[in-house]
């Protein structure tokens, strides 16, 4: 049988030999854990820094066309002269009651189409 080894080969079972430095070891692992942490914790500042940033810019619009939109559906279906009466009705006398009121009836064809029976 032949003595000589491979040189490449006796060093790879060399170093599997060795153990592990403990200590450099649990550093190193301790040292990427914390910089991930700060990593972690400054994307999540950034992202809610920007989150407000963006609020603060797009709040003006967002109102402005929430009140638009609650102008429009505010608005009356039919004029109504006694003011009892024109008090009363305003829940019912508007846009957006008559938009939900097309809503339900959608919403109740298309169930009962659904649920018929073509045989």
């Amino acid at each position: 049988m032949m003595e000589e080894r491979d040189p490449a080969i006796q060093a790879l079972f060399d170093d599997a030999q060795r153990g592990l430095h403990d200590d450099e070891f649990i550093k190193s692992v301790m040292a990427r854990t914390i910089s991930l942490k700060y990593r972690l914790l400054a994307t999540g500042l950034g992202l809610i820094a920007f989150l407000l940033v963006s609020a603060v810019l797009f709040s003006v619009p967002l109102i402005d066309f929430a009140y638009v939109v609650t102008e429009l559906l505010s608005t009356e279906l039919v004029l109504i002269s006694n003011v009892t009466a024109a008090w009363i009705l305003t829940p019912i006398n508007n846009i957006a009651t008559l938009l939900v009121v097309i809503g339900k009836i959608v919403k109740t064809g298309i169930s009962r189409a659904r649920q018929a029976s073509y045989a």
